[in-house]
């Protein structure tokens, strides 16, 4: 049992939870997020309920507030409990605070947790009806994963083309696919979700008016055609989370000739690389948090714990580019 104090919002992820294509091991863990409002206080409840769940830094003397300045001062500002026993099933939980997690969101400054939801997941508490911030954070992340999604799409597109690409976003950078990750991931999310994602994204199509103005849909060839023209992308690009929005300007500064953010997103939505460029810049966010939170793993779950898990993602790599070469 884990502690319900401060907890505003908290889902399950990942092969586990939500159904993917392809053989699932029965050694997957189970992973959820857990967002809470005081993270220094439910680490210290936690600790008095489940001290076993966290590595050595448990021992060492004020340890809730160290894991606190861990989890909000280094990596995505998430820490993770690994390899957690629940009567019959093994749990990964990760806690962030509230606060955090709605920048994440509005801003995708670490592109983590944010990633995460533009994916189908099983909600387990959820206060956003309570809590007009989060509402529209979680709101904003989806629209915005969405235009990140046309800006690097042909002008005709399926919908199964537009889910690879959004749920892709996160993955553009991240080392875990070239060595950890199952070669077939997103493919083996979007054909299996085809419906959830449909549930997700087809009613912000319909009701937000600039998606409604710029796209059509053809109901007899099963296709979107979208605005390509310089003003529709630039749009989409002024209209990106922030975090994007500055790293694609450092990327695209030299080409544009100038430190303006102005000129160089106009300058980005006349370039024939456009697609590139965006993509360049989604992998550098994905790919400094990823890394930053994957070597606060070794510290935060236990080196061994660490080996375990990464043990087990390469198995799993290396399991489904097999089955590919076969």
């Amino acid at each position: 049992m884990l502690p319900q104090t401060g907890v505003a919002f908290s889902f399950g992820y990942g092969s586990k939870v939500v159904k993917q294509a392809g053989k699932q091991s029965a050694s997957d863990l189970i992973d959820v997020i857990i967002a809470v409002e005081d993270p220094l206080k439910w680490h210290q409840e936690n600790l008095n309920m489940n001290r076993q769940h966290y590595s050595f830094i448990r021992y060492l003397p004020n340890s809730a507030e160290l894991i606190t300045r861990l989890q909000e001062d280094v990596g995505a500002r998430i820490y993770f409990n690994p390899y957690v026993r629940f009567s019959n099933v093994s749990l990964k939980y990760g806690i962030i605070k509230l606060e955090h997690m709605i920048e994440d969101l509005t801003t995708w400054n670490m592109l983590y947790v944010s990633g995460r939801l533009h994916k189908p997941v099983e909600v387990i508490i959820d206060t956003s009806d309570k809590m007009e911030n989060l509402r529209s954070a979680i709101k904003f992340n989806r629209e915005s994963a969405i235009r990140c999604a046309l800006l690097q799409l042909p002008e005709v597109f399926d919908s199964f083309t537009l889910y690879e690409t959004i749920v892709g976003l996160s993955y553009h950078g991240d080392p875990r696919m070239i060595f950890g990750e199952d070669k077939h991931k997103i493919k083996n999310i979007v054909s299996s979700q085809i419906d959830r994602l449909d549930q997700i994204y087809l009613p912000i199509l319909k009701t937000n008016s600039m998606f409604r103005d710029s796209i059509r849909w053809n109901e007899t060839k099963q296709t979107f055609t979208q605005d390509l023209s310089s003003s529709a992308i630039l749009r989409n690009l002024k209209l990106l989370p922030k975090e994007v929005r500055r790293t694609l300007c450092e990327v695209h500064s030299q080409e544009a000739r100038t430190i303006e953010p102005e000129i160089i997103l106009a300058s980005a939505s006349k370039s024939i690389i456009c697609d590139k460029i965006l993509a360049q810049s989604i992998a550098i966010i994905v790919r400094r948090s990823s890394l930053s939170q994957s070597l606060k793993g070794v510290i935060t779950a236990g080196f061994l714990k660490s080996i375990r898990y990464s043990q087990r993602k390469l198995i799993k790599s290396f399991k489904s580019r097999l089955n590919w070469a076969c």
